[in-house]
């Protein structure tokens, strides 16, 4: 499971897959003159895209490079970057969006590049360091990621984004489980439906499991791997378990002979 892992498939893809394309449809036909942007700039709370913005042209470009990064289309996003950046060069948005672009293509580390410059430009920016956290985890510095993302939590503690992210990152790839289930713990209580952090909860705990104290019973947990033989009890499979209870793994002949697991069996904390 990598870093802000692929969220399992909606139960309507097709239609949440309309309502983005028919929201990057409005944003693509966007047109403002420079009396609106002068307007613009007096708002409060402006989108990253609405940000510092030059002048009308810089604008059209920025909508037009984030429609062809949606589409998968980076070369042009890129392109559109550069004519931006020519326009304003302290523009951190359009560094960000070329900077993905990069990543796209396979160009992590100049990616990472735009995103500090993006940072420089604006050291407020949340998604500058959450997606380069992200592209540190694909290089394997998983401690300048977490530093990233702690830096992204601090500037928005109610950025689901990057906490459910610093968790996946602990979790997967410095085997801090405690600390992942805190962060898990912390965005559910922000988005308590959310099923994808759930689904990463039940996993960081099953990796603290406690089991039996025979061969069978310690193999059994040494050979125990969450992502390839374990099911979330919201996705309906598999053992359904409390994820606020302490799991459990233990052999059924230990099972049988031991009450205090029985009794854990009625309570729901036994996993087989």
């Amino acid at each position: 499971m990598g870093l802000f892992r692929k969220k399992p498939q909606s139960p309507f893809p097709e239609e949440f897959d309309l309502l983005r394309r028919k929201a990057f449809k409005k944003i693509k036909n966007v047109r403002i003159d420079q009396e609106e942007l002068e307007k613009l700039k007096q708002e409060k709370n402006l989108r990253p895209i609405q940000k510092n913005i030059k002048n009308p042209k810089e604008y059209g470009l920025r909508i037009r490079a984030l429609n062809s990064v949606m589409d998968g289309n980076s070369k042009k996003a890129i392109k559109y970057c550069e004519k931006a950046i020519k326009i304003n060069p302290d523009g951190a948005y359009s560094y960000l969006i070329r900077g993905r672009a990069k990543g796209a293509l396979g160009d992590i580390e100049e990616g990472i590049t735009d995103f500090k410059r993006a940072i420089k430009l604006d050291n407020k920016y949340t998604d500058a360091y959450i997606e380069r956290a992200r592209f540190k985890t694909n290089l394997g510095d998983f401690q300048g990621a977490i530093n990233d993302l702690d830096k992204a939590v601090e500037l928005d503690p109610t950025d689901i984004e990057a906490i459910r992210g610093r968790g996946i990152v602990k979790m997967n790839f410095i085997k801090d489980y405690n600390g992942a289930i805190l962060d898990f713990n912390r965005a559910l209580r922000l988005q308590p439906d959310n099923f994808d952090i759930q689904e990463c909860l039940y996993i960081a705990k099953m990796y603290t499991l406690k089991g039996g104290r025979c061969s069978i019973c310690k193999k059994e947990i040494i050979d125990f791997n969450p992502n390839k033989n374990a099911f979330t009890p919201v996705m309906g499979d598999g053992p359904e378990i409390d994820v606020n209870k302490e799991p459990t793994l233990i052999c059924d002949e230990c099972l049988s002979k031991n009450g205090e697991f029985n009794k854990s069996r009625e309570d729901g904390k036994v996993l087989q």
